[in-house]
């Protein structure tokens, strides 16, 4: 068993209710806006296979590898849809644990260097309480890492 890092808990996050994160990304909110909704864009930073139906009432599918090495699907049912600026999901895993969906919203604004990506997933506390915890110190911890990937996959594309 190895060490695990401490990560202490950022301003704005409540335990076992919500958590957030920001991402600055070297490219205007029109072209972010791809990286979060096209398919292929998806795979190269958060799923090894994504779906995506646009607009209200459509659908968001990720299947992703998760730390512990096994596959889970994600869906979201599309709440809000503003190309370049506001996507929210009606956001759960394909999980027994997951009775309730959470509520994921990505807010992206201009930067003078490109655009910030505001992530907002709140909702765990709606879960099973012997679940909700756990479940957000996942998401916790897996939100900076995506989010790292996405910044260095839009570096890299250019």
């Amino acid at each position: 068993m190895g060490l695990e890092m401490f990560e202490p808990i950022r301003q704005g996050d409540i335990p076992g209710v919500q958590t957030r994160h920001r991402c600055l990304l070297s490219v205007g909110p029109v072209e972010a806006w791809d990286w979060l909704t096209v398919a292929g864009r998806l795979e190269a930073w958060l799923a090894r296979r994504a779906t995506c139906e646009p607009g209200v009432g459509g659908s968001l599918v990720l299947e992703r590898e998760h730390e512990s090495g096994e596959v889970v699907v994600e869906t979201g049912v599309i709440r809000a849809w503003e190309p370049g600026s506001l996507l929210t999901l009606d956001f759960r895993c394909d999980d027994p644990a997951w009775e309730s969906t959470t509520r994921l919203e990505l807010t992206l604004s201009t930067t003078e260097e490109g655009s910030e990506l505001m992530l907002f997933h709140e909702g765990f506390q709606r879960l099973r309480i012997s679940a909700c915890l756990t479940l957000w110190e996942s998401y916790r911890r897996h939100w900076p890492l995506a989010l790292a990937r996405l910044a260095r996959a839009i570096r890299d594309s250019s």
